[in-house]
């Protein structure tokens, strides 16, 4: 799961989210537009993710060199 973590190991108040966007602005990721986030790529180009994307597309483009397709987002 993809949130913020207490000190102890527990995991912060998301179990059961269909969305990891917009959750809170701690740790998660956040934007101040309704339903994105804005985020800069490796290759400096800039773009929206909207809270609906897919879970396997937005888990792709936050682990580098995996070998995985990112997907249309």
């Amino acid at each position: 799961m993809l949130y913020n973590w207490e000190a102890d190991g527990s995991a912060k108040g998301c179990d059961g989210c269909t969305s990891y966007i917009n959750i809170d602005n701690e740790s998660a990721p956040y934007g101040f537009h309704p339903g994105v986030i804005n985020v800069v790529l490796a290759d400096g180009s800039t773009r929206t993710i909207p809270e609906t994307v897919e879970t396997q597309t937005f888990l792709n483009l936050c682990f580098k060199a995996d070998g995985n397709v990112v997907g249309d987002f």
